[in-house]
């Protein structure tokens, strides 16, 4: 086997992948644990009167469920993929969500990826960490945690999974970045 053939690109992260001649074809990319031979292109049309235009103009000879398929079946999204195959079509009832869920996405200032399906995650709301619900470590050779309630979480949720993650806020991570400077210094 030649050298270029025991080489290949990872169609998500655009990682270079050797792999062992003996052993075989990676199945997954090792940096970004996608598959490779699912990989799959989408096209996006930002055009909303188009795609309005579009929905209209579906032949009206098929009956209402038909029509609904064929148009779940343009729409192939990372959000929807999970609902089209749990629910009956709703086609306008799921662009409507999508959409939402671009919108609020788009207001946010930071996102994190789901560890669950690598969709990009939407802050739901912040949770306050009293000092009664939170013992902080504190090692033997310290006088207190790094960490000291109160604090704030931000809590995302995925809007394709739904599966939740709170993270620290921007405030309380600056102040326990500072508690671990001071530690350093001591």
């Amino acid at each position: 086997m030649k050298e270029s053939e025991s080489k290949e690109i990872c169609p998500w992260c655009d990682t270079e992948i050797v792999w062992d001649e003996e052993i075989g074809r990676e199945e997954q990319c090792p940096h970004c644990l996608n598959e490779l031979s699912n990989y799959r292109t989408m096209n996006v049309d930002l055009d909303l009167e188009e795609d309005e235009t579009r929905s209209k103009s579906v032949n009206k000879s098929n009956s209402p469920k038909e029509n609904a398929a064929e148009d779940i079946e343009d729409i192939n999204t990372p959000i929807l993929d999970s609902f089209i195959s749990k629910i009956e079509p709703k086609t306008d009832d799921l662009l409507q969500y999508e959409e939402g869920v671009y919108h609020y996405r788009r207001k946010q200032e930071e996102s994190f990826e789901c560890s669950n399906c690598h969709d990009f995650m939407i802050m739901v709301g912040d949770q306050e960490i009293k000092k009664d619900e939170f013992i902080p470590y504190v090692p033997v050779s310290q006088a207190q945690g790094i960490l000291q309630a109160p604090y704030k979480l931000n809590l995302y949720i995925c809007p394709s999974c739904f599966e939740m993650k709170p993270v620290l806020s921007e405030q309380d991570r600056l102040k326990m970045m500072d508690a671990l400077k001071k530690q350093q210094e001591k």
